[in-house]
């Protein structure tokens, strides 16, 4: 039997719900290493650690954060080091107040998404601007008729969570559609603007309101986790432009789903683009998908906005990139704060 004494322990943890080859190319890739010694479990049951040998000499966890239970990891693996998430989300790590009081690193995969969900912003507000579910009705029909449509060019568009994505989607909106930014960060320092010219104003979270005044496109790319809870609510959403068009891309966690209901059955705005949602999958009987009100002004993408080529390849450079910093005694990249969540 090989020597595991001079190999590095490391356990990937399967989700057996997903249907794709993202996890056996990660397995794969992870075996690729000499140095390195993989076990596997599978998300929920876990059956594999009532057998797998040397539970105490894993040091790395490898998981979906969001398809992860990180008190039954611990409880296995008594010697854990570092866990690292194929996601930018980790809510389901950092909730765990067994994993809080512990010395674990904890990295994601930290703007692998921002190819994806700037495209996805990008596309929702045109769909909306420019009338596609209108035109497309109008095909179904066989019909000819006219929409006045609406440009995106020259708007204002107001950025909830202004990190790698945010920062994505507020350059191209500045550069190629010469709209104005305005940003908003739970921490706003002066080198915030010289980092990111492109931002007319920063807000701080708690100007939340005040920052989508006057947005003709309000983005949330908000973390989960305290601070950022419900912060979407009828309050603010009673600050939006009547033709606003809000789209959630962040955490369900971050909206009061009822109170954007409301706001869009009395056409307090005007459109929502809604990739995230409290309960997932999203109950079939949720207003978003029955009320009649409302399911014309809502588009709805089932937490997949970001799927695309560009994911799966900086989701391989990220936790590649971290591993070998591991195996070299280096300080690790997109590690998350514990008590913040992101």
């Amino acid at each position: 039997m090989e020597n595991l004494a001079k190999k590095t322990l490391l356990l990937l943890i399967r989700n057996k719900t997903i249907k794709t080859d993202f996890q056996e190319a990660i397995a794969e890739t992870l075996k690729s290493y000499p140095q390195i010694q993989v076990y596997e479990a599978t998300h929920p049951d876990y059956p594999e650690f009532e057998t797998m040998p040397a539970k105490d000499s894993i040091s790395i966890v490898m998981a979906f954060g969001a398809y992860v239970s990180i008190d039954t990891i611990m409880k296995a693996c008594k010697n854990l080091q570092w866990c690292h998430a194929f996601s930018t989300g980790c809510d389901k790590i950092t909730g765990s107040q067994l994993f809080r009081e512990s010395s674990i690193t904890l990295t994601v995969t930290r703007g692998a998404s921002a190819v994806g969900l700037s495209e996805f912003v990008i596309g929702s507000m045109i769909s909306f601007s420019r009338k596609f579910r209108e035109w497309e009705e109008l095909q179904k029909q066989s019909t000819w008729g006219t929409f006045a449509s609406t440009d995106i060019s020259r708007k204002k568009i107001a950025i909830a969570g202004y990190g790698k994505i945010g920062s994505k989607i507020g350059r191209i909106c500045r550069d190629s559609f010469d709209m104005t930014v305005v940003g908003v960060k739970n921490r706003v320092e002066d080198s915030a603007y010289t980092d990111h010219p492109e931002v007319t104003k920063f807000y701080r979270l708690t100007d939340l309101g005040e920052a989508c005044d006057g947005a003709d496109f309000v983005v949330s790319v908000l973390p989960g986790g305290r601070e950022t809870e419900n912060v979407f609510n009828a309050d603010v959403f009673k600050r939006f432009k009547k033709s606003a068009i809000f789209i959630s891309i962040g955490r369900g966690s971050n909206v009061v789903e009822e109170d954007l209901i409301e706001a869009l059955k009395q056409g307090t705005i005007g459109g929502a683009a809604l990739d995230v949602f409290k309960t997932e999958p999203l109950p079939n009987t949720s207003p978003f998908y029955t009320d009649e009100e409302i399911k014309n002004k809502v588009l709805i993408t089932c937490h997949a906005a970001c799927v695309s080529e560009a994911l799966r390849e900086e989701v391989f450079k990220i936790f590649k990139t971290n591993l070998e910093l591991y195996l070299a005694g280096k300080p690790l990249e997109n590690v998350v704060d514990r008590e913040l969540g992101y």
